[in-house]
């Protein structure tokens, strides 16, 4: 069980509940849900250990949260969960902005995010902060 704090942005309530959920089965019970990136911007002094970002959302993309979460806190690991179909060039542009993985919105995405979630998350040196 891992108590890192996970916040998760998605602007659809019903998907961003579901990948709550699908977390919390997994055994990561610290998750908060927002629904836009300013409010996750906001509780960043809380220092999650990852943030999940979609990355359509209404005022400030994923690319926009990216930046400032890495403005505020260098150490919090950020992963896109997005439905856009694959595009090289906006993967590479957050990947040098400091994401660290990019997942697609559906059945087999969540199951990789889950994977890379178990690896770089829940074990190992890192887990030691949890």
């Amino acid at each position: 069980m891992s108590k890192a704090l996970i916040h998760i942005v998605d602007d659809d309530p019903l998907f961003g509940k579901s990948i709550k959920k699908i977390l919390q089965v997994n055994k990561y019970e610290n998750v908060v849900l927002f629904k836009n990136g300013e409010d996750c911007v906001q509780e960043l002094h809380k220092k999650p250990k990852l943030v999940i970002l979609d990355f359509s959302l209404e005022t400030l993309n994923g690319l926009d949260v990216l930046r400032l979460i890495k403005k505020t806190n260098r150490n919090t690991k950020v992963v896109f969960l997005t439905s856009l179909d694959e595009n090289k060039e906006l993967q590479e542009r957050c990947e040098k902005e400091g994401a660290e993985g990019f997942f697609h919105k559906d059945q087999e995405g969540i199951e990789e995010l889950i994977t890379w979630m178990k690896k770089n998350i829940s074990s190992g040196f890192f887990s030691f902060f949890n």
